[in-house]
């Protein structure tokens, strides 16, 4: 639950230690350090001062600009142990005694003095555990239920306390000024919270009944400093019935008394506790805040926007330590790291600064076990959010995928990106923002290994949308996914799950890439990525993007450019979705201009003429519309509809057969689903004529089939047609979900390790899985989640972060608390032993 992960650096080991098959069994975060430089090499073009989060990104990307030698840095920390440290340039084991911007150059405790032609100051701050009165005692006494994260002697000690508090008074406090990560005092309680409450010491429905009573204290006015995230999280205290103790500051402890200041000399109010989670003040280290550089707070006195010093113009400031002000986070120094280098290199060269950071930083806020509020923004306290932009998501709202961000993601990116400068590339442009440093070719690895779907998203966005040419050029590498006329590639490149993120961002950005005239085949290509995510988002019924989709194809029909089958393919399965998306809507009624757009779509379906793959027989148009029609009568069948399907019989082997040429599973199933609904008694015999055993292995190869048992009983009873009772579609989906698990159970007997029927056997499982949740099938369940575990081994755990917004999706309707909790457990032990974004 929290935890401290660091090696040791120590200056007599030299080299480097990387990250590989080779070294998997060596913890996942390494310490290295190389050589101690000697009295001689006191001269350097660039000394950073500072070896934490912000000194490291930076000393990297400025050596990775190639204007630089590994001689030419400095990097100067006296600390004898470090934290996420991958890799040293040359490094002064001792600390700054004083600075001398005067004369550029600084002298160390030891009494050297280096010169530099550019500094940097990135030493952080430092945390006042004597700040409160009786704080380092009580950490101490290991007797004493108070802890602190904020130390390294002091952390493990925060679990330990939250189990042994069996009932009394929790205090968590926050103190008044700067700190690092300022969302971190009340994670700890939300963590904590959720731990006494699955073991039945703290019901938040019930709080006067419950053992623990929990408190927060903070010297600030409120939950959080920027207003939407400080409203979610103010209306989270109240529904968990926590109490808010605001403007009060922690001074003094006493033994199970807290003391807390309060402002404008009010009298100091005494609190007694069981438990104690302590944030301390924080501040700059003396040598800065004693020292030219500082302003009046203490800090590094640099411009909001450059990060250059206002009064020396070859000092630079990033990090915890600058009067940058925003919250003291890591992902603030992913956007401030590149400003500062870019700007620091335009100064080299006689140029002015012209990149501008814009405060962005984030917090990702754990407000229980699996979830997550990702709070990002700017200056001002303005939310400036990726997947808010991108996707629509209120990250106000607590989410699985969130959590999987911060607890598997961030820490994998750090130490193979950041650290090492890699998360970053001044090139692209001066305004670099959240994420808009990925550069084409990161996301082009990112895209080839399927290494983690989010940045694969925001990195391709952000590519386009700064540099269309060069990214129409990474494209065009025969290896790449996107240069093949192959859809299954793209697929496994970009889970589809969360293709319609990638949809929105590029329906804006296609013309931008044409305007560069590339080869008609890229064109083509990014066709079929766009029309196959908007198919995906058309099933979540994201109406938005079909409005766009609608003025893409309208784009297309009217360019000269000679477009390859492959984005006729995604034109098709465009008209799919937008016919689903429409019949599915809350007015369920094609008018007579919308059967009109879809013959359109037809006729451009003919001319393209789509279905000629090398791989594939020629489907006749007829079998199309049949598919449409399906789709359209499953919905609700209205006079407008028979425009498009007079006279065409619904077949169900036809839509079989349909499914089996084309891999698009989703149709065989609404077939399923109409000729069920259609039929005046529906029975699982009758739906067992339509999709026996066979027919799910048939499926099973399309490597989609994981769809049919979600659509089975997830379509609600007042959407059905012909006001089927809902007790027989729970017997029909009693029988299809039999019939899966009977399946899953026996492809996995027989399976062939990575054969063709393994990731079906995965994705089966998932469904398999939400539905034992509906069934309450405590031993289905079982059997499912330990061999997802093997399953993952070779799968990746990009399909499980797939699997944990299904299971969320699927906890918040059902509310099953006991299925939650068992999922939870063998979820985490998935997510223990499974290798980190290896697709």
């Amino acid at each position: 639950m929290f935890s401290r992960r660091a090696l040791r650096a120590t200056s007599s080991v030299a080299g480097r230690l990387s990250a590989s098959k080779n070294t998997a069994s060596l913890p996942r975060y390494l310490a290295t350090a190389a050589a101690p430089v000697t009295s001689a090499d006191s001269g350097h073009k660039v000394v950073v001062v500072g070896a934490g989060t912000a000194g490291l990104a930076i000393s990297h990307q400025l050596l990775r600009t190639g204007q630089f030698s590994p001689d030419d840095i400095a990097i100067v920390d006296p600390a004898e142990w470090h934290h996420y440290q991958p890799g040293w340039t040359l490094f002064y084991n001792n600390g700054v005694g004083s600075f001398s911007p005067e004369s550029n150059s600084l002298t160390l405790q030891d009494g050297r003095t280096l010169s530099y032609d550019q500094l940097v100051v990135a030493s952080g701050v430092s945390v006042d555990f004597g700040s409160v009165k009786g704080l380092p005692e009580a950490l101490a006494n290991p007797d004493a239920l108070v802890s602190s994260i904020y130390g390294y002697d002091s952390c493990d000690k925060v679990f330990p306390s939250v189990q042994k508090l069996q009932k009394g008074a929790a205090i968590f406090t926050q103190p008044a000024g700067v700190i690092k990560c300022a969302g971190a005092p009340q994670k700890v309680m939300w963590l904590a919270l959720d731990h006494w409450k699955q073991v039945g010491l703290y019901d938040p429905s019930n709080p006067a009944s419950s053992a623990i009573k929990i408190s927060f204290a903070s010297g600030l006015g409120g939950m959080f400093a920027v207003p939407k995230y400080a409203a979610a999280l103010e209306a989270l205290r109240q529904e968990r019935n926590v109490e808010g103790l605001f403007l009060h500051d922690l001074v003094a402890i006493d033994g199970n008394t807290a003391t807390f200041a309060r402002p404008d000399g009010q009298d100091q109010v005494k609190k007694h506790f069981d438990f104690l989670h302590v944030t301390p003040k924080m501040g700059p280290h003396a040598f800065i805040k004693n020292s030219s550089l500082a302003n009046g707070a203490g800090y590094v006195d640099v411009d909001d926007g450059t990060t250059q010093h206002k009064k020396f113009p070859n000092v630079w400031s990033a990090g915890d330590v600058s009067s940058l002000p925003t919250s003291k986070t890591a992902a603030a120094i992913t956007a401030e790291a590149p400003v500062l280098v870019r700007n620091l290199l335009q100064t080299t060269e006689g140029k002015a600064p012209d990149a501008v950071y814009d405060g962005y930083t984030s917090c990702p806020l754990t407000t229980e076990y699996g979830k997550v509020l990702l709070a990002e923004f700017k200056y001002g306290g303005q939310p400036k959010e990726t997947f808010g932009d991108l996707i629509g998501f209120d990250q106000a709202v607590p989410r699985r995928a969130f959590y999987h961000l911060k607890k598997d993601f961030f820490p994998w990116v750090y130490f193979n990106n950041m650290v090492n400068g890699t998360w970053d590339n001044a090139r692209i442009s001066p305004d670099l923002s959240a994420l808009g440093f990925i550069t084409v070719p990161d996301w082009q690895e990112l895209a080839l290994t399927g290494r983690h779907l989010y940045v694969c998203i925001v990195a391709m966005h952000k590519a386009i949308q700064r540099a269309p040419q060069a990214f129409v050029d990474s494209v065009k590498s025969p290896s790449h996914p996107m240069a093949k006329n192959d859809p299954g590639a793209l697929n496994l490149a970009m889970l589809h799950h969360h293709q319609a993120s990638a949809a929105h961002s590029m329906q804006g950005q296609i013309e931008k890439v044409t305007a560069a005239e590339p080869d008609p085949r890229i064109i083509g290509n990014l066709a079929l990525f766009l029309s196959v995510n908007i198919m995906e988002s058309a099933y979540g019924k994201w109406h938005a993007h079909l409005q766009g989709a609608k003025a893409l194809i309208d784009f297309w029909r009217h360019t000269d450019l000679n477009l390859p089958e492959s984005c006729g393919f995604g034109y098709f399965n465009l008209v799919m979705a937008d016919i689903y998306s429409t019949t599915t809507s809350p007015s369920n009624h094609l008018s007579p201009s919308t059967v009109s757009y879809h013959s359109t779509y037809l006729d451009e379906i003919d001319r393209l003429q789509i279905f000629s793959f090398d791989s594939f027989t020629p489907v006749p148009k007829e079998m199309i519309i049949t598919a449409i029609s399906v789709n359209i009568h499953r919905a609700r069948a209205t006079n407008d509809t028979l425009e498009i399907c007079e006279g065409i019989e619904t077949s169900a082997s036809g839509i079989l057969e349909y499914a089996r040429a084309f891999s698009p599973a989703i149709w065989a199933v609404e077939a399923m689903a109409a000729l069920a609904e259609t039929n005046p008694s529906p029975t699982p015999n009758s739906l067992r004529d339509v999709n026996n055993l066979d027919s799910w292995t048939a499926l099973a190869q399309s490597f989609q089939s994981a769809t049919v048992l979600y659509l089975i009983w997830s379509i609600p009873p007042d959407e059905r047609v012909g006001g089927t009772e809902v007790g027989t579609w729970a017997a029909a989906r009693s029988w299809a979900y039999a019939t899966l698990t009977t399946a899953i159970h026996d492809l996995f007997e027989r399976r062939q390790k990575k054969g063709s029927h393994y990731k079906f056997i995965l994705w089966s499982m998932l469904m398999a899985g939400l539905e034992a949740i509906v069934l309450s099938d405590h031993a289905e369940l079982v059997f499912l989640c330990s061999n997802l575990r093997t399953l993952t081994v070779d799968l990746g755990v990009s399909a499980m972060h797939e699997a944990a917004d299904l299971l969320e999706k699927t906890w918040t309707r059902f509310e099953n608390r006991e299925m939650e909790l068992e999922l939870h457990h063998h979820w985490d032990e998935i997510f223990a032993d499974a290798p980190l974004f290896l697709m």
